[in-house]
């Protein structure tokens, strides 16, 4: 199936995807403000078991970065660009009022380098992925030469991080680890990897054994994330890295079998807005409605999965509803939320 829809631009299955992927980014970024108690561990545990969310985004535009020319691209970047600048300012007065405005030096730099909220950090993933794709699509002959060179580097790289054989500040500070060219070059790779041999990997690798491998995997991250027996298991792990890759390849194998779902393509096309969207009213509830009442504290505090549910919901909605309603109202105009405008 998907090897006669390679042509196509735009997949089925990635559509499909893409939506999974902002799904359990907004249930992560939901789970953030955890206790520590029983709730908490099961609601950590999802947490870690979906932290391929994101390298699975950057997989996806991997995927479909092949072949693309470099006017494309270019026209690509006020959409990333101005909405996350228009929310970061907006990040910024939820955060400090009207007040932010009498040090315009350094709300530049707060706004401009995606200090309002850590999650902005995928925003300069994808510039600069972005940015390498022409070097990339120049040498996809290479590909299969340059991605195991890619992971090697990050397999290095997040040993030398993770059991901190080395003092430098590269391999020690998680912002650096987070950002890391390697480690997101590598599924950026993958991706473009698997779009020009897809045919040949489906044909060769069955269901069965990528669900063998993927089980044995997630069993040793399981055990990971209870036993402890590396340092992390979120975003910068060695075994996180490994387990990205194989949950990658394991819904890529199986997706070539779901139906197209014209709700699963709605959640795809809003994905960029979501991802920028949700999280300013989880940051209101959290900053401002959690301290200053009381009883909702007390709630929280005896209720967790309970709130973690309604900051998802919270979010979600929220964020579905806002781009909902500037495309109906403002389509001309919906490149302040990440959208194509229309007349």
């Amino acid at each position: 199936m998907l090897a006669n829809d390679l042509a196509r631009q735009r997949l089925s299955f990635l559509d499909s995807l893409r939506a999974i992927a902002i799904l359990m980014v907004v249930y992560i970024h939901a789970s953030i403000g955890a206790s520590s108690s029983t709730q908490y561990m099961l609601v950590d545990f999802i947490d870690a078991l979906i932290r391929f969310s994101v390298p699975l985004f950057v997989f996806i535009s991997g995927f479909l970065s092949v072949n693309v020319g470099v006017k494309k691209i270019l026209s690509r970047l006020p959409r990333i660009i101005l909405p996350f600048l228009i929310l970061s300012l907006m990040g910024q007065i939820i955060r400090g009022g009207l007040a932010v405005f009498s040090h315009p030096y350094e709300l530049f730099w707060r706004v401009f380098f995606g200090d309002t909220f850590g999650i902005y950090y995928f925003v300069f993933i994808i510039l600069y992925l972005y940015l390498l794709t022409p070097i990339i699509n120049y040498f996809k002959k290479f590909i299969f030469i340059i991605l195991p060179l890619c992971l090697s580097c990050s397999l290095i790289y997040l040993l030398i991080s993770e059991y901190h054989l080395s003092d430098s500040i590269f391999f020690n500070n998680y912002e650096f680890i987070k950002r890391s060219p390697f480690i997101w070059l590598s599924f950026y790779l993958f991706g473009a990897f698997l779009r020009i041999y897809l045919k040949e990997i489906l044909q060769k690798i069955s269901k069965t054994s990528i669900s063998i491998i993927f089980i044995f995997i997630s069993i040793i991250y399981a055990m990971n994330y209870f036993l402890k027996f590396t340092p992390e298991q979120s975003v910068g792990g060695f075994i996180w890295f490994i387990y990205s890759f194989t949950a990658i390849l394991f819904f890529v194998i199986y997706s070539s079998n779901w139906k197209r779902s014209v709700l699963m393509e709605h959640i795809s096309g809003i994905s960029y807005p979501i991802y920028l969207l949700h999280i300013l009213p989880i940051q209101f509830f959290t900053l401002f409605v959690m301290p200053g009442y009381e009883p909702v504290e007390i709630f929280v505090r005896n209720n967790y999965l309970i709130t973690v549910v309604f900051l998802y919901l919270l979010g979600l909605g929220a964020s579905w509803f806002i781009s909902g309603l500037v495309m109906r109202y403002l389509g001309k105009y919906a490149i302040i939320i990440g959208l194509k405008g229309r007349n």
